[in-house]
């Protein structure tokens, strides 16, 4: 082949990937309709920037690898940034990793051989934005754009309680002018929870934390995104006046002590070998993270040296992100079941094609609703794209209709409950649901006892979803009171139980009968009530007989609880079904502990703000959930392990190694008792 005809080749395969590139970021980016998986993308872009760097003189000043970040959104004021904002190239492998560091190496020729030293932090997959500072006060926040200019979010990001409006000066003077980068993301937990309530309200779900995050900074209303739980951490800067930095563990450092949160997990390790040692034990722990993370930043500590290396006009020669695998995969569905819901909503599920994702082999995928399914236009036999971003069981966000063979099947909605054979219908003429409206439906019993029994509601240890199935179908249970009635003999007569298993599961039931009246509340399952708006109502009526009394003008009044709300919660307890199941309860030794602790939700107590805690064994008065709130509704933060960073470890009965780690790294050791006094609490005092 000539040099001429090599060069047409490489400039018609070059045309043709920047257009097919360009096409996916509109749908990715502007449209939020992705065609192919991040790693089909990823390929892309890999292919193009490998015949730009071939062939320099055809590289084109619009070509993707030249463009930087998000397509701006209208609506918004743009701001040029007063450093521009660069992407990170990607390394998807150690060789990757090596090379990128030779031409560190390249540019650092006086370092020989000698070990450098990296920063490495978790990427956490949320949106970028730039925050700034003039005289320690946030007067813009930033997203990221274009890269050179982004558009003007100020009046959502100062909704976001972890980016604070006034910076506090305990490493010293505050500079002058400081840009902070960082990502706006929503923790998993979270974002499952408010998906939950979503559906009950028999609202779309989000399609992933990302997603969710950007939809919430580009609402025009703040109160939207103030909505929203988001988050804020610092992973870098812009411009800083009157102070410099050797170290990007000293920027960590004293960002901290500003106020703000730095990004978690950050640490120095010298050399490849202690950053792949770092790599590896992140992304085994990916998915115990509080947030999504979808690989590893690495960058070089010492910042003259990111000087020397300097960077491109897209990305910084000294930093990479190492991706960890891809959470999306292309497969095949082969049938759908229909699941009904507690609340009677059917939802499709898609059975697919065995698949590896993320080191999990899917089988299954939640389609949301049938008019999901006809937004799709999915058939059974489709290749669909999958995605699996934080759900307990992934989601199809796409049908590959390229690839049909003509022999797919119309997915058509059901008639009757697949569970009882009673009529469905939509039960508002909005809803997007179809729904069973037969309140004795056994998979709709299933669902209310599994809510039930939920961590979030009443934490009933032992009562897993087969043992649900196997009460209900041997009539044992045939409401939730039934719960509190069972007895050993037919209870260890029940397929794998025998009697140790089964007075294991009387006794989680008997320690239940004592919740807080936000758990109890929740436990109900209250059309439109997640545990949040559940423990805001307890906070304002203290008890559950108030709680029965309220009228709906005095339920209104409650903050974060509007008139739908106040409706289903009025309704819930007037109608007779659901009281007497509240007087059976009670009857049968049910007491929900009086509110006496405030979970504040404002901003008025933040005293625990900065402040990391990590609980190791069992209290006594408190449930781990419950601890847990009073710290994070302080501003505080819970971790699940030990380190140098910890503020606090409160202690149980039957502590593991957490303690031991705690004495190894002196960090205060609080009991129970004293965590309360901590949180200036009664030591009995429960919420």
């Amino acid at each position: 082949m000539t040099e001429t005809t090599g060069r047409e080749k490489a400039r018609k395969e070059l045309e043709k990937l920047r257009k097919e590139i360009r096409y996916h970021d509109w749908k990715y980016y502007a449209l939020s309709d992705p065609d192919v998986s991040d790693a089909e993308y990823d390929q892309l872009l890999r292919r193009l920037q490998e015949l730009e760097s071939s062939h320099p003189d055809l590289v084109s000043d619009d070509s993707p690898t030249r463009r930087i970040g998000d397509v701006l959104s209208s609506g918004f004021a743009t701001v040029k940034h007063s450093l521009p904002m660069l992407s990170l190239d990607n390394a998807f492998g150690f060789d990757e990793l090596k090379e990128w560091e030779e031409r560190v190496r390249g540019f650092l020729d006086d370092e020989g051989e000698k070990p450098i030293e990296y920063m490495i932090q978790p990427k956490i997959d949320g949106v970028a934005v730039e925050l700034v500072y003039e005289e320690g006060r946030f007067v813009r926040g930033l997203t990221r754009g274009d890269g050179v200019r982004g558009d003007d979010v100020t009046a959502n990001l100062r909704t976001v309680r972890s980016i604070p409006l006034t910076l506090y000066p305990g490493g010293g003077p505050v500079p002058r002018v400081l840009e902070l980068r960082g990502e706006v993301y929503v923790e998993k937990e979270a974002f499952l929870e408010l998906n939950r309530d979503r559906i009950d309200r028999g609202e779309e779900p989000f399609a992933n934390p990302r997603n969710m995050t950007a939809g919430a900074l580009k609402q025009l209303d703040p109160k939207m995104a103030a909505a929203r739980p988001l988050e804020f951490t610092v992973h870098g800067r812009g411009t800083v006046s009157d102070q410099d930095f050797r170290l990007e563990q000293e920027f960590i450092r004293v960002v901290r002590s500003w106020g703000l949160r730095p990004v978690p997990f950050s640490e120095v390790r010298r050399g490849l070998d202690g950053v792949m040692q770092a790599i590896e034990r992140l992304q085994s722990l990916r998915d115990t993270l509080a947030y999504e993370a979808d690989g590893v930043v690495v960058k070089l500590d010492d910042v003259a040296k990111q000087r020397r290396v300097g960077s491109r006009s897209r990305s910084p020669r000294w930093a990479i992100a190492y991706k960890f695998p891809a959470r999306q995969a292309t497969t095949r569905l082969t049938a759908v079941q229909v699941q009904v819901g507690r609340t009677g909503v059917l939802t499709p599920v898609a059975e697919l094609e065995p698949v590896e994702l993320a080191g999990v082999t899917i089988r299954s995928a939640t389609l949301h609703n049938f008019d999901e399914v006809a937004r799709l236009g999915i058939r059974i036999g489709d290749a669909v794209l999958i995605e699996r971003a934080g759900d307990v069981i992934p989601k199809v966000v796409k049908t590959v209709s390229s690839r049909r063979t003509g022999n797919e099947v119309e997915i058509v909605p059901p008639e009757v409950c697949p569970a009882c054979g009673t009529a469905v219908r939509r039960v508002e003429e909005e809803e997007v649901y179809l729904r069973c409206t037969n309140p004795g439906c056994v998979a709709q019993l299933q669902g209310r006892l599994r809510h039930f029994a939920s961590r979030s509601a009443l934490d009933i240890e032992g009562l897993g979803h087969k043992l649900i199935e196997q009460l209900v179908n041997s009539q044992l249970v045939r409401d939730i009171p039934d719960l509190f009635r069972l007895s050993l003999e037919p209870l260890r007569e029940l397929e794998r139980m025998g009697t140790k298993s089964a007075q294991n599961v009387l006794d989680g039931v008997e320690r239940s009968k004592h919740p807080s009246l936000g758990r109890f509340v929740h436990a109900l399952g209250i059309r439109h009530v997640g545990s949040h708006v559940a423990e805001v109502v307890a906070q304002r009526f203290g008890t559950l007989q108030a709680l029965r009394e309220a009228e709906i003008e005095s339920l209104e009044e409650v903050h974060e609880v509007g008139p739908v709300v106040a409706r289903e919660v009025h309704a819930f307890f007037r109608d007779p079904r659901s009281s007497r199941l509240v007087d059976d309860l009670l009857e049968l030794g049910v007491a929900p502990v009086e509110t006496t602790v405030a979970f504040p939700d404002g901003p008025g107590d933040r005293s625990l703000e900065g402040k990391t805690f990590v609980f190791t064994g069992t209290l006594a008065g408190l449930t781990r959930s419950d601890a847990t709130r009073l710290v994070k509704a302080r501003g505080g933060k819970v971790t699940g392990s030990v380190s140098a960073r910890t503020s606090y470890v409160v202690t149980g009965e039957s502590t593991g190694s957490k303690l031991d780690k705690a004495r190894e790294l002196e960090v205060p050791v609080l009991t129970e008792e004293g965590f309360l006094d901590l949180l200036g609490l009664e030591g009995d005092a429960r919420g």
